[in-house]
């Protein structure tokens, strides 16, 4: 057992703030965590030790609230996505020996309580979709940008969720042997729990569809999460009915 750190504290101890993952090729293992500071550690397990701890470089402008680790199918590459309490999210692309091609995402997120960034790789092209949520005046989006492999593309803003609705949670699920996935967004409009999903096809969005307006448990909590069957015939997407206290299920069938 190792502890890794004591420097979260308690300001920020209802976040996760670490996440772990494992590279797909060697199986050494990677976790970065926060240390109560604006740049996140990381130590590598290789199967019998720890490594001493190291800084990942990111341009984050506060303490680390959450991290996100997505490793790329069949490959030792890790995507990094972090947002801090100054409401930054940032991305930085591990390649099996250290971080680099780090990517100031956002520098205003609506908040920094929730976590509402996620990032897939789509499973034909290889490329890395990072998605976050942003307020544009007073009106909701789902902002992204992709990582091909050698570079970042430009930060593009994303069908909007409508007025005065906050995206507080994102979840992506990549269909399998497609660039295709879906997102789920748990949102809140004037403190009513939503939740929605849209369509990548690989290259744009789609239309939402709301699967609850007025009924899922809360806005401040993740209690949904949605993934594809490994057919790749239809997706499932899960979240808590308020109404029931029970898990209400809803099934989104994908013909295309």
């Amino acid at each position: 057992c190792l502890e890794v750190t004591t420097g979260i504290g308690t300001s920020n101890d209802d976040y996760r703030g670490f996440d772990i993952a494992y590279e797909q090729v060697s199986g050494d293992a990677i976790i970065v965590y926060s240390v109560g500071q604006n740049k996140p550690e990381y130590r590598i397990w290789n199967g019998s030790s720890w490594s001493a701890p190291d800084i990942a470089e990111l341009p984050t402008g506060a303490y680390i609230r959450w991290v996100n680790l997505v490793t790329k199918p069949s490959s030792d590459t890790i995507m990094l996505i972090t947002l801090d309490y100054g409401t930054y999210v940032s991305g930085a692309v591990w390649d099996g020996s250290q971080f680099g091609d780090s990517i100031s995402l956002e520098t205003s997120a609506p908040t920094s309580v929730y976590e509402l960034m996620d990032a897939a790789w789509e499973r034909s092209s290889g490329q890395c979709l990072v998605v976050w949520g942003k307020m544009v005046s007073t009106t909701g989006f789902v902002y992204y940008n992709s990582w091909d492999g050698s570079q970042w593309g430009s930060s593009a803003q994303g069908p909007s969720l409508g007025y005065k609705n906050d995206p507080n949670w994102l979840r992506l699920a990549p269909k399998p042997a497609s660039d295709t996935m879906l997102v789920a967004l748990g949102y809140d409009y004037v403190n009513t729990p939503r939740l929605a999903t849209n369509l990548w096809d690989g290259s744009s969005w789609g239309m939402y569809q709301v699967h609850e307006a007025d009924a899922m448990e809360a806005y401040d909590r993740r209690c949904f999460d949605i993934t594809f069957e490994s057919s790749g015939s239809q997706a499932i997407l899960g979240w808590s009915d308020a109404g029931v206290h029970t898990l209400a299920v809803s099934y989104t069938h994908l013909t295309l």
